[in-house]
């Protein structure tokens, strides 16, 4: 998982945060954030995210962080 500055707008978090989702449960997602297993509310992340999603943290919210693009296919490209 990387830590790095952000330029993103809307944040006051100057870390940007990414994991990577293990599963999605009814009550949120199971992700791997930092070299931990975290269990997420579904309140902060969108609904879009599914396993095997890479996931950003915005400074409100995890989103799918997949080059852009949400949903696995993305991560299964060559």
């Amino acid at each position: 998982m990387k830590e790095h500055a952000s330029s993103e707008g809307g944040s006051s978090c100057s870390i940007q945060r990414e994991g990577h989702v293990i599963s999605v449960e009814s009550d949120g997602v199971l992700a791997e954030i930092n070299g931990k297993t975290l269990r997420i509310a579904k309140e902060k992340v969108t609904e879009d995210v599914q396993a095997g999603d890479a996931i950003i943290w915005t400074g409100k919210i995890w989103r799918a962080s997949n080059g852009g693009d949400t949903g696995t296919s993305n991560m299964r490209k060559a």
